[in-house]
């Protein structure tokens, strides 16, 4: 947790040189939309436009695998529960096999 605290106050240090290097004014044209403000704003909206296209993007895949998972840890369950139904058949098995036969009546022959 000490290096992420550290990692993350040198990251936004960073981010505060660059934005003060970077305070040159800029126009974004786009289709009908004109934008003046500092090229490092400029920068910074189309990091996190990105960012945003990226998760949306890969949202459909992170909830399949979600579905996935949860889909595997209830088939895991039955299956755990299957296994211990069928060593206690075992055991009960073991122990009937385990128990001593009775004699058989006289007359009849053992087998």
């Amino acid at each position: 947790m000490h290096a992420s605290l550290i990692f993350a106050l040198l990251v936004a240090f960073l981010a505060i040189v660059f934005t003060l290097q970077n305070m040159a004014p800029v126009t974004v044209v786009f289709l009908a939309w004109t934008y003046h403000g500092s090229l490092a704003l400029v920068l910074f909206l189309a990091l996190a436009a990105g960012a945003l296209i990226c998760f949306f993007a890969s949202l459909p895949a992170l909830i399949k695998r979600k579905w996935t998972i949860a889909g595997q840890k209830k088939k895991l369950a039955q299956l755990e529960d299957s296994l211990e139904e069928h060593q206690l058949q075992l055991h009960e098995a073991q122990r009937k096999k385990s128990e001593p036969k009775p004699p058989p009546p006289n007359g009849q022959p053992s087998a």
